[in-house]
């Protein structure tokens, strides 16, 4: 038997029960994986409530998009024992996910892990790094433009940041305390904005020549509408995620007065080719130590139901789950 992460009704994080199932049977083009660490993102909590809609399958439904493990039955590339870290954001949405003790996983899914990176940083790998990169190939800036990151302090913009560094772009942390401001500087951001003491229209005026000249955008709502204000006249922002409200409240002349563009993105705006190749450029950074996964919180299966009190915008990185 094998533990598995459950939602049989959508109803939020708080709804999943935790079930005894039979050991998942690979299909064709799949191998079953005993999963060590899963990650957790704001993508699972609105699976959770079915917020996805037409995009996720029906409940009842195995939660758990990205994670880590290893190989136990052989496929046509991956063979028992293998270390691989379980990629993209197909598990857990449209089929059962990796919120589980086994999952049985397509291979195209599949990365296999060198030596050097541990499942808990593996874990990280699957959603918030690539969208990152994906978000920053959107923008398209040259060496030594700056860009701006709201939720610098999550996964998505923590990533961000240190990517920014690696191509030569210049990174500004949108932040809401202290502590995430001195986070997101041992990180590499060159300056922050801290919203529980200014606005970012206001700071951006000390921190830019007229703006920055593009944002990362991956928490939306009132603060990626605030983030469009501190952009140059021209520049773009990608915003990747809503996590801070469904709805952004933009202000019309920003965009028609100033050329700013507003573009939506996410990890199926590359394409399948583009989306392997961010997952390859994180998996190369966190081997060559180029690239950090922070870990905030770390949660064990059977108590995933209260993963739910790790949100926030004061969490200083990754949650975990650890299920072995």
């Amino acid at each position: 038997m094998s533990r598995a992460a459950q939602v049989t009704e959508f109803g939020g994080l708080e709804s999943i029960k935790i079930i005894e199932r039979d050991v998942p049977q690979p299909g064709e083009g799949e191998v079953l994986v005993r999963i060590t660490t899963a990650g957790f993102h704001p993508l699972d909590g609105l699976l959770a409530a079915g917020a996805m809609g037409p995009f996720q399958a029906p409940a009842p439904l195995v939660l758990g998009c990205n994670g880590a493990g290893r190989v136990e039955s052989d496929g046509a590339t991956f063979k028992t024992g293998d270390r691989v870290a379980i990629v993209n954001n197909q598990m857990g949405m449209v089929r059962d996910g990796v919120w589980a003790d086994h999952a049985a996983v397509p291979e195209s899914v599949l990365l296999k892990l060198p030596d050097n990176v541990d499942d808990a940083t593996a874990a990280g790998i699957g959603i918030s790094f690539p969208t990152a990169v994906i978000a920053l190939n959107m923008l398209g800036l040259a060496s030594g433009s700056s860009v701006l990151i709201t939720g610098a302090n999550g996964a998505v913009g923590s990533a961000a940041i240190q990517l920014a560094r690696t191509k030569g772009l210049v990174p500004f942390a949108v932040v809401r305390s202290q502590d995430a401001a001195a986070f997101c500087t041992d990180l590499g951001a060159e300056g922050v904005i801290d919203l529980s003491q200014t606005s970012i229209e206001e700071a951006s005026k000390g921190l830019s020549q007229g703006g920055f000249d593009g944002c990362v955008d991956p928490i939306g709502g009132p603060v990626g509408a605030g983030a469009l204000k501190g952009i140059k006249p021209g520049a773009a922002q990608v915003t990747v995620g809503y996590s801070s409200g469904f709805e952004m409240p933009v202000f019309l002349p920003d965009i028609v007065n100033y050329g700013r563009r507003l573009l939506g993105g996410n990890m199926a705006s590359a394409g399948q080719d583009g989306l392997r190749a961010a997952e390859e450029e994180t998996l190369a950074g966190l081997a060559s130590g180029a690239l950090r996964s922070p870990v905030a919180t770390t949660v064990a299966l059977d108590d995933v139901a209260t993963i739910g009190a790790t949100k926030g915008g004061t969490q200083l990185g990754r949650t975990l789950i650890s299920v072995e």
